[in-house]
């Protein structure tokens, strides 16, 4: 479908959205959500724990509502819905490595030509990540007298995505492979232990895609207002960490012992997404 088609298509439906919207309840809404709103990843090497987060924005539901009257007579009201808007959402996580020698993964070469491996340790290594994302979700809505559910899901756009760690011990050491031989205290070519270490960064995310499941019991403040509050769950089903690092040490042949070090998120993880989970409100108005 080309351009043309496609604007042509939207303003066929907005227009016919818009007929229907004389009949049929329209809800804007703002909302505010917290809870456990982690990067989710298994590291190789140490232990990783999951953060609060926040989640914000703005909603947009159009419902098709109808009557169901039970065989007792009993009436309910019933509404399908649309739910879409966009939202800020917030991720953390913390992870720690302490004590444990990994190979840095791939071969290396110094200032003079030789390759060899890199082998590091890290001591007392703690790491925050935290990311930012625009999320929109289009998800089914259904709501019988006061109580609502939603089943979707919601695209995560990153805006940014981040990563420090402060006070860390590390330890190089090198294994010359031509000539077998391990080099561990020259500090002036990066091997030894180096204290105090800090690092930060930008970690490389792509698009999220999430499941989201939110449900919930309506308050009603007026007519046309209320308060919608539940609880949520969202599973990404995803990897986002677009650009892997394949070595945590960024040796530097010119400049060896000014090593930079990569995430323990985007090296020692075969996997990251989202899970979030917690709960939420909403306070809508019904046009």
């Amino acid at each position: 479908m080309n351009m043309k088609k496609l604007i042509i298509n939207s303003i066929i439906i907005l227009a016919a959205m818009s007929v229907s919207a004389q009949k049929n309840p329209q809800l804007f809404s703002g909302y505010l959500g917290t809870g456990l709103s982690a990067l989710a990843y298994k590291p190789d090497y140490g232990d990783k724990t999951g953060a609060l987060g926040v989640d914000f924005g703005f909603g947009y539901t159009f419902t098709w509502p109808k009557e169901r009257v039970t065989a007792a007579e009993r009436i309910f009201n019933e509404q399908i819905g649309f739910y879409t808007g966009f939202g800020f959402s917030f991720y953390n996580a913390n992870a720690k490595v302490n004590g444990e020698e990994v190979n840095n993964g791939k071969v290396v070469i110094d200032d003079e030509g030789d390759e060899f491996e890199l082998f590091t340790t890290l001591s007392g290594y703690k790491e925050k990540q935290n990311a930012m994302f625009l999320t929109i979700p289009v998800m089914g809505r259904y709501q019988l007298d006061d109580y609502y559910g939603m089943l979707g899901f919601k695209f995560g756009i990153p805006l940014n995505g981040r990563y420090n760690a402060k006070d860390a011990t590390i330890t190089n050491r090198a294994r010359y492979i031509e000539y077998n031989n391990w080099l561990e205290e020259q500090e002036f070519a990066g091997y030894g232990t180096f204290k105090n270490r800090k690092s930060d960064g930008k970690v490389d995310l792509g698009v999220a895609v999430m499941l989201s499941l939110e449900g919930g019991y309506r308050i009603r403040l007026k007519s046309n207002l209320s308060v919608y509050a539940g609880a949520y769950l969202d599973i990404g089903l995803n990897n986002i960490v677009k650009d892997s690092k394949s070595s945590l040490v960024n040796y530097n042949a010119d400049r060896p012992k000014d090593f930079t070090t990569n995430s323990v998120m985007s090296t020692y993880s075969k996997k990251t997404s989202i899970m979030a989970v917690g709960i939420k409100a909403h306070l809508a108005w019904q046009m």
